[in-house]
């Protein structure tokens, strides 16, 4: 099933919400995990049955905190404590904020939306990452669409965080974080790059947007999904 891990559509109008779910279809993507903004006591349930409502596509709620030390992340995932059906995910640039988000069991995957922030990602940070079985999300939105210079240095970046992973490409999701309709790119290209540009394999270029997001699934099923009946299996389909 192919998955892009973060879309970016809560505060459009809602026929705008229906453009860009039914482009991401068209372009191959069977299931999606909408973005949601942190905020103490919001509804982040009618959110996603608001756009339940309006695709086919399994949709998946990702809580993105922005916290700006471990005080503040702590207070964050307090507020959160009761929340089992969403994945919560950790965006920062301070490694010790980081490796305290990795180490919390509430927390699902960490997520660099920026090339420039995968400096973050040390191989001390990937080790954690690799043992409390999370997840690192990445974006190429911003060297897909910067100039021919400007790309070359962000596709370095990659390439440099990606020989940082290179034995844990498992961890990898890529997310696209499309602010408009024209930046959405396939599944099957998305791959295509990290084969044609990075130098990996197929079937790897291929888990990063297919297995690897249904292994967090699975992992968000065992968590709240009664129907679970064993590890990545489920009865029926798995809704939010």
């Amino acid at each position: 099933m192919y998955t892009n891990t973060a879309v970016m559509c809560e505060h459009l109008p809602k026929i705008e919400q229906n453009k860009k779910l039914n482009l991401y279809h068209l372009v191959g993507y069977q299931a999606l995990f909408i973005l949601l903004d942190y905020s103490p006591g919001k509804n982040y349930d009618a959110v996603i049955q608001e756009l339940c409502d309006i695709t086919p596509q399994k949709l998946y709620g990702k809580i993105l905190l922005h916290p700006k030390n471990i005080k503040e992340l702590r207070s964050q995932l307090k507020s959160l404590d009761k929340i089992k059906d969403f994945f919560i995910s950790v965006q920062s640039v301070e490694k010790d904020v980081l490796s305290y988000a990795i180490k919390d069991s509430r927390v699902d995957l960490i997520t660099c939306p920026h090339i420039i922030q995968l400096k973050s990602i040390t191989p001390g940070i990937v080790s954690l990452v690799k043992t409390n079985q999370k997840f690192i999300e990445i974006s190429l939105i911003d060297a897909l669409f910067s100039k021919s210079g400007e790309r070359s240095r962000l596709f370095h970046e990659v390439a440099r965080f990606l020989d940082t992973v290179r034995n844990n490409l498992h961890v990898v999701l890529c997310g696209g974080f499309e602010q408009s309709l024209n930046e959405i790119r396939g599944p099957r290209e998305i791959a295509s790059i990290f084969t044609a540009i990075f130098d990996v394999s197929t079937p790897m270029s291929k888990s990063i947007v297919q297995s690897n997001p249904q292994r967090i699934i699975a992992k968000l099923c065992e968590r709240k999904d009664n129907n679970c009946i064993q590890s990545g299996v489920k009865t029926q389909p798995y809704t939010t």
